[in-house]
């Protein structure tokens, strides 16, 4: 028997078993030719190597450059199989994120992967009570991929959807069929179009935290609107490119109040975020400040022992599994490596987009409505807001500029002071 005997014919591996996977994929290439190139290399066949699966423990998937595209899947159970001229990916448990919808936990997800493209088979998600199918969905290959299809989401928390800095404002939950599109790879990012609709099913709340339901609270003597709680109507909205718009906002809390009209949600601009930076505290009357408490109680910058704080966490992690037998101590050395570079620079990232989402610019008109007596107590306030004859209720126009923290703050500022003359 030759030495090299065992190394010629046909290798039979059966399935694949791999401890963990971490990887960064590209979400597209820089032109058609090297998409060509991804595409033969991920589908390639050797001759005399045959596997039945690749099981994969705990896998680690993300793409996107920028949060306008950015996705992953978390900690997963991964099966891939090959099926004639295509790839499986079976995924179980996990998390799944794209764009706002985060930290969606993987309920079914099973992947075609195809030299054209890729198509979910099955893609269910759960989080809390909320559900969201994205069964069906494409990603037609190329240097930008594009998607098609539809997110149809059911009572989803929108907890699990908004900035961190909006959660205090808005709460409840939403159901919508929401038509997704754009690429993974372009600076438009995924844009999500559709229509809201409470059908009982689900209650957006809208907090006192916005200036002007905290001075109406003052000043109606017969009821408050510490929260808003709208059960019916519905609202059009389409994000995109960094731009959120909701349009043919119709939405009714009871006959406390009613709201109509529109809004759009943009990136500031350098000078916006410089005036910002540059301005004094607001706030002349004392119920009322443009200040973001998180930023009052976040006080002085992170040191850098503070931001090095991760990577310790890391390693302390990894300690940790291999002190329980789930890691070995080699493998640590080079999944550190290799991964916690990535992992600290979107944390990072993360981060970032999560103070930008307090210089968000909101710009738009509405009208409420209010009940009839709402202002009876404070004469100078029913003279400026007088009863509509044809609805019998208190119309109020409101318009919306500034960052989360500014909206309405004048106008509620001036609704105070006129109430207590």
């Amino acid at each position: 028997m030759g030495l090299l005997d065992g190394l010629r014919g046909s290798w039979q591996l059966g399935t694949i078993q791999v401890s963990r996977l971490e990887m960064e994929l590209r979400a597209g290439a820089d032109d058609a030719d090297s998409a060509r190139q991804m595409g033969e290399a991920f589908f390639k066949r050797f001759p005399g190597l045959a596997y039945d699966a690749v099981e994969i423990a705990d896998t680690t998937l993300m793409w996107g450059y920028s949060e306008r595209n950015r996705g992953q899947i978390e900690h997963s159970v991964l099966k891939v199989v090959r099926v004639d001229d295509s790839v499986k990916l079976i995924f179980r448990g996990g998390t799944f994120s794209q764009n706002w919808l985060k930290d969606l936990e993987i309920v079914d997800l099973v992947v075609i992967c195809k030299a054209d493209g890729l198509a979910m088979e099955k893609a269910e998600f759960r989080r809390g009570g909320g559900t969201v199918d994205l069964s069906g969905l494409k990603v037609v290959g190329g240097e930008r991929p594009v998607l098609e299809g539809v997110a149809k989401v059911r009572k989803l928390d929108l907890e699990h959807m908004l900035p961190v800095a909006m959660r205090s404002f808005l709460e409840g939950s939403i159901s919508a069929d929401f038509r997704l599109s754009g690429s993974t790879n372009s600076s438009e990012g995924i844009g999500f179009q559709g229509r809201v609709d409470l059908d009982g099913q689900d209650l957006l709340v809208l907090r006192e935290r916005l200036h002007l339901l905290k001075a109406l609270s003052v000043v109606d003597y017969s009821r408050n609107y510490h929260r808003v709680d709208f059960r019916e109507g519905g609202f059009d909205l389409k994000s995109g490119a960094g731009v959120m718009e909701l349009s043919d906002v119709r939405l009714k809390a009871d006959e406390l109040f009613t709201l109509e009209g529109a809004m759009r949600v943009r990136l500031p601009t350098p000078e916006e975020t410089q005036a910002a930076i540059d301005a004094p505290t607001r706030g002349g009357a004392p119920l009322f400040s443009s200040v973001d408490p998180k930023e009052e109680d976040e006080g002085e910058p992170k040191s850098k022992d503070e931001v090095s704080d991760f990577s310790l966490k890391r390693a302390a992690l990894e300690a940790k599994r291999i002190k329980e037998g789930k890691q070995e101590e080699s493998a640590i050395a080079v999944l550190d490596r290799l991964g916690v570079m990535s992992a600290e620079m979107r944390r990072l990232e993360e981060q970032a987009a999560e103070r930008l989402s307090r210089a968000l610019q909101y710009e738009g008109a509405f009208k409420i409505s209010l009940q009839p007596d709402a202002l009876e107590r404070t004469p100078r306030l029913a003279a400026q807001y007088p009863v509509d004859p044809a609805t019998k209720r208190i119309p109020m126009s409101v318009p919306i500029k500034g960052n989360l923290y500014e909206i309405t703050l004048q106008q509620a500022e001036d609704i105070y002071q006129t109430g207590r003359r």
